[in-house]
């Protein structure tokens, strides 16, 4: 599959290719920062539909219209905000991304 990618891109890193393959197999990247283009390529590779890969963002809305907290909510958003806030503290990565990485993690528009 990180052959097919490869050509399908133009990419010249097929080993890397297949270690962030690996990755979304064993479910340690975040799906929502796939980029769109990767996602149809794969549906195209893997001969599935693309919504049954990544929903679209608009099944993802409609279940969070719904959403009721549980007990303790102040205390998870209180943990959610302390997490964001070091995030956005945090150094941006040194090197810049390049086209392999911003299929597997620029987000749909990578």
């Amino acid at each position: 599959m990180a052959g097919r990618l490869s050509q399908l891109f133009g990419l010249d890193d097929e080993q890397r290719a297949a270690a962030y393959l690996e990755r979304i197999e064993h479910d340690e990247l975040d799906e929502r920062r796939l980029s769109r283009r990767l996602i149809d390529a794969l549906a195209t590779i893997l001969g599935a539909d693309v919504d049954q890969l990544a929903p679209s963002p608009a099944a993802l809305r409609s279940g969070r219209a719904f959403f009721r907290a549980e007990e303790n909510a102040d205390v998870w958003i209180a943990e959610d905000i302390d997490i964001l806030s070091r995030a956005a503290l945090s150094p941006a990565p040194s090197a810049p991304m390049d086209e392999l990485d911003r299929l597997f993690l620029g987000g749909p528009n990578g």
